[in-house]
């Protein structure tokens, strides 16, 4: 057999013929490690070695420790495998490199040497289209002229199929489906396509040419689609008058404080959140501090807060006219007032400016706080009432406001508490009473200094007035856009206790205290007591000459009562104290107190125990002495010719007991009679029989006591839960 020859400088491959030596393991097998110097080891190496190199057709043969290694044959077609590989790659790429076009017409018989090379030809469809070969068909090729693509021999690289299959609207697996959309052609789905905007001024700004009907807009800023109608997108703002006095204004910082306050929101959108500036007569994005129709300026307020609620829940804009002025009662408020009269004229430029602008106005609407100057001067509940609800028709009528949203008075804590609930009740009346007024938020009366809400007592700190903002911008969104005929403030009016939902239900409830230093019975609040009042304004002893009973002025109305009651306090009961009645009155005098015509009247009747001695005059019991409690002040004793002894006493309901008192030994026991002549519901006369001079207990039950005869720290609770009907 002929063997493989190296030669000096490359490597000469002689033709293979058949090989006749065993193909099998070596014949000595001896696992020695390498290197080992056994003669049948080298002997086993040089067989390995042969087969190795010279074996014409295995690809793979184990050495002498059984490892398999590839022969030299092997390694050949190995790297004919890889060669292959690298040229279809190469080959791969210059197809996609760019393309060389044939110019001679399709037919029969045209050769393609290349990947690279495109023909024009028509498709199976009839447009024509330039064609390649596919990857798969070898070069050069051929061309059959049977029509394209030949059998998959060719692909098309032209665009006038996929032209063809996205404007198909037909088909389901055509069109816009192509590109992951359904239903519309590929142009119509563009032309619809969402476009992006960061502002209403960017919306208001895109060419009208540029947008198809029902296409989208979304606005980043309010987070919003707005969807072209064919004209525009359908923007439009809601109108707000703002009035009312400081807190309407806002007053987040002190007067020496022009900054803006740390919590102040920016707008949502500067032409969504915008407001009538008198000063140059324009329309502006809102501020800190805008100005107000009679020169009031804000130090940071509500309608910033407001505004964005608004806008981010309808889509709409607002516009705000400032009108509101600090330090004002109701009736300063009115029409034909200075306030009411530069509304009007500042409304008339606003709306001049609007129509001008091409604004379109959705609704107008009334923002209104009020009430904390009303309840420093104790105005009368019924009276802020009249003027507050005539205020509102006035508002309603003359600048055709449809809904007004009012912001319940809260607690001013630098005034005493007794003022509160008057002008409270009365807002509160009108609101859930009669159409088109929203009690729109309820919780300003929560505000305090101590929760943060409250910056002096009676302003709210900014982040005070951003929970007023949004509470009453949730309500607007109620009563605009959803047109409700009332509140959720409102609704939580009504149905609170298990009552007549058709009446304001409310608790009454407060604690008096008998001041012995002024002999005065006096209304304890949050400064000197842990009691609260509710819809109590103050107490009165009457009649004022001889009191017999202690007047409690209610502020709301009570046309129906669910149970009062007054409680005494220990000392009070360990004193003698039966019982307290408690009984409504209707016909009480309103303009006390800030009262509504209601009252409590509130009468104690006290077990009254006192001693006669021999010589008429009267000693308290048990402990028989001079000193006599106070309630005794109203009962007096006068000792007769006769012996006997006429008593003046307050009334008293049962019937008197009387008894002697006797000596230890009960040596001058005796009995006593009532004498007749004299009897009445305040006067009692009495005899000890047989003439003798003794002392006599006198104990007159249920006795309706003089309210100003009591002890000092004597004390009662009144509560209850009395209804106020609507209008």
């Amino acid at each position: 057999m002929r063997r493989r020859s190296f030669l000096k400088g490359g490597l000469v491959l002689s033709a293979a013929y058949p090989y006749t030596v065993s193909s099998s393991m070596t014949t000595y097998k001896t696992g020695n490690p390498i290197g080992s110097e056994s003669p049948k080891d080298l002997y086993d190496n040089a067989q390995n070695l042969d087969i190795l190199l010279n074996h014409p057709t295995k690809t793979e043969h184990p050495d002498r420790l059984g490892v398999p290694r590839k022969t030299w044959h092997g390694m050949e077609v190995g790297y004919e495998s890889i060669s292959q590989e690298a040229l279809d790659r190469v080959s791969q790429a210059v197809a996609s490199a760019g393309y060389q076009y044939i110019d001679t017409p399709y037919a029969g018989s045209i050769t393609v040497d290349d990947y690279n090379q495109v023909i024009r030809a028509q498709g199976p469809a009839g447009d024509y289209e330039f064609w390649k070969l596919s990857a798969g068909t070898p070069v050069p090729y051929i061309t059959t002229g049977a029509g394209m693509p030949e059998g998959g021999a060719f692909v098309s690289v032209g665009d006038a199929a996929l032209r063809s299959e996205l404007a198909n609207q037909s088909d389901a697996e055509s069109g816009s489906s192509l590109v992951g959309h359904r239903g519309e052609s590929v142009s119509d789905a563009i032309n619809k396509r969402t476009v992006y905007v960061e502002n209403i001024s960017e919306l208001n700004s895109i060419p009208p040419e540029s947008m198809v009907e029902g296409q989208e807009v979304y606005v980043k800023s309010v987070s919003r689609h707005y969807t072209w109608n064919g004209n525009d997108f359908g923007l439009s703002y809601d109108l707000f008058i703002i009035y009312g006095q400081s807190n309407a204004v806002g007053q987040a910082t002190a007067s020496s404080d022009s900054s803006r306050p740390a919590d102040y929101p920016d707008n949502i959108d500067d032409s969504m959140v915008l407001y009538w500036d008198k000063r140059i007569q324009e329309i502006v994005p809102v501020t800190y501090n805008m100005i107000h129709a009679m020169h009031g300026i804000a130090r940071g307020h509500a309608w910033a807060a407001f505004a964005n609620r608004y806008v981010s829940v309808t889509g709409r804009g607002c516009l705000f006219l400032p009108a509101a002025q600090g330090g004002l009662e109701i009736r300063e408020l009115a029409k034909g007032g200075t306030f009411y009269t530069a509304l009007d004229s500042e409304l008339s430029a606003f709306d001049l400016s609007l129509s001008a602008q091409g604004y379109v106005v959705n609704s107008r609407n009334l923002l209104f706080h009020q009430g904390e100057t009303d309840q420093l001067n104790q105005t009368p509940r019924d009276v802020y009432q009249d003027a507050f609800s005539t205020l509102l028709d006035n508002i309603r009528t003359d600048f055709s406001v449809g809904k007004s949203f009012i912001a319940l008075v809260g607690n001013p804590q630098n005034r005493t508490e007794r003022t509160w609930s008057a002008i409270q009740v009365a807002q509160e009346y009108v609101c859930t009473s009669l159409p088109h007024y929203v009690l729109a938020y309820t919780k300003f009366g929560s505000f305090t200094l101590e929760n943060g809400l409250l910056r002096d007592g009676v302003h709210a700190t900014q982040n005070g007035y951003n929970f007023m903002g949004e509470g009453m911008a949730d309500a607007a969104v109620d009563a605009i856009s959803y047109d409700l005929g009332t509140s959720k403030n409102a609704q939580q009016r009504y149905g609170v206790v298990n009552a007549p939902e058709d009446q304001i239900w409310r608790q009454v409830s407060a604690t008096f205290v008998f001041d012995g230093t002024t002999g005065e019975w006096v209304l304890q609040d949050k400064d000197n007591s842990a009691f609260r009042i509710a819809s109590v304004g103050g107490v009165q002893a009457l009649p004022v000459a001889s009191p017999d009973r202690l007047r409690i002025f209610l502020t709301p109305r009570a046309t129906a009562v669910l149970g009062i009651t007054a409680t005494p306090n220990v000392r009070m009961v360990d004193d003698g104290v039966q019982t307290l009645s408690a009984d409504l009155v209707t016909n009480a005098q309103a303009d006390i107190f800030q009262g509504s015509g209601y009252a409590i009247d509130v009468r104690i009747y006290q077990n009254i125990s006192f001693v006669v001695n021999t010589d008429g005059n009267i000693r308290s019991y048990p402990d028989v002495s001079n000193t006599l409690p106070s309630w005794l002040n109203g009962v007096s004793s006068d000792l007769q010719a006769d012996n006997s002894v006429v008593i003046n006493h307050p009334a008293c309901r049962q019937v008197p007991i009387l008894t002697q008192l006797a000596s230890s030994d009960f040596s001058n026991a005796s009995f006593v009679s009532f004498g007749d002549s004299q009897r009445s519901d305040t006067v009692l006369s009495y005899k000890v029989s047989g003439g003798q001079n003794t002392a006599c207990v006198v104990c007159l039950p249920h006795t309706k006591l003089n309210p100003l005869n009591a002890v000092d720290l004597w004390s009662f609770t009144v509560t209850g839960i009395i209804a106020e009907a609507r209008y």
